[in-house]
């Protein structure tokens, strides 16, 4: 089951079968592309099975991305200008992806760098794999963020440095953070108009605040999904989330719902819920 939804974006494309191809505007960064080829979602529509994409970032304004295939290998660059007068460097994002696929079996490795308004740095590098066995599909990938003490992005449509990125921060902490993700699991196509998909996400979480104490956070889902035709399909999903260590005192949480909704370092908060989920999607 792949969801991934791209909203109103406006950019220029050119290709050339000598030259590769040239991508100009709002898009989807290189981890987010690289990588979202070894998770069993891609992106998935619910932050408990998409949430570790808000590690590094899922759209960029103002960028430039060069793609270029020879083979079975590809290799992706990517710059998103910054666009922050008189602050070089502010809202900048640069990143470099290279990738195999032959027959079943492909693999990729991205690395990618953001900076804020404040030359606090997010650094990643990840990496994955995909296996075609039958009528499976398997995924592993792992992935490491590290963010500089107090690095931030610009509130949404805000206009400042790194605003539409849906990227999380470091607010308020005194030391880098580190989040070391990995995520496994399979796609199975059980009939024509039938995938079932199952995964699992654990992040083992360093100095989840200044406190320096470490935090866990891990989701366990599963989804079926019945086309109804090319562009229109029905699923169903359930999950499971916990938390761990610090993730469960800390008020800004890894992830969005870490904090909020399992009410994270307030009295009486969870360590973890589970949920369910119907919905009907159309593509356009």
């Amino acid at each position: 089951m792949r969801i991934r939804a791209r909203g109103c974006e406006v950019n220029k494309k050119y290709r050339s079968k000598d030259w590769g191809e040239f991508d100009a505007g709002r898009q989807y960064g290189i981890a987010a592309d690289v990588l979202g080829g070894y998770d069993p979602m891609g992106t998935g529509n619910f932050n408990e099975n998409e949430w570790s994409v808000f590690l590094y970032g899922i759209r960029f304004d103002n960028t430039l991305k060069y793609t270029k295939s020879v083979g079975p290998v590809t290799v992706e660059l990517q710059y998103s200008l910054g666009e922050q007068a008189g602050k070089s460097g502010a809202g900048v994002t640069s990143g470099a992806a290279l990738s195999y696929a032959n027959g079943p079996f492909s693999v990729g490795a991205v690395l990618q760098q953001s900076q804020d308004a404040s030359s606090a740095r997010m650094k990643l590098a990840g990496a994955g794999g995909s296996w075609v066995a039958g009528a499976a599909k398997l995924y592993l990938q792992y992935v490491e963020a590290r963010r500089d003490p107090g690095f931030a992005k610009a509130a949404s449509n805000s206009g400042g440095a790194l605003a539409n990125t849906s990227m999380i921060g470091n607010s308020g902490n005194t030391l880098s953070r580190t989040d070391r993700v990995w995520t496994a699991g399979a796609l199975w196509q059980a009939a024509d108009a039938v995938e079932v998909t199952v995964g699992y996400m654990n992040d083992a979480i360093k100095n989840v605040a200044s406190s320096g104490r470490t935090g866990r956070i891990a989701t366990l889902y599963a989804l079926a999904d019945y086309h109804l035709s090319r562009r229109t399909d029905v699923y169903i999903g359930l999950d499971r989330t916990t938390l761990g260590g610090a993730e469960i005192d800390d008020l800004n949480g890894v992830m969005p719902f870490a904090g909020a909704s399992l009410g994270a370092g307030a009295a009486h908060s969870a360590s973890s819920r589970n949920g369910a989920a119907i919905g009907l999607r159309h593509k356009f």
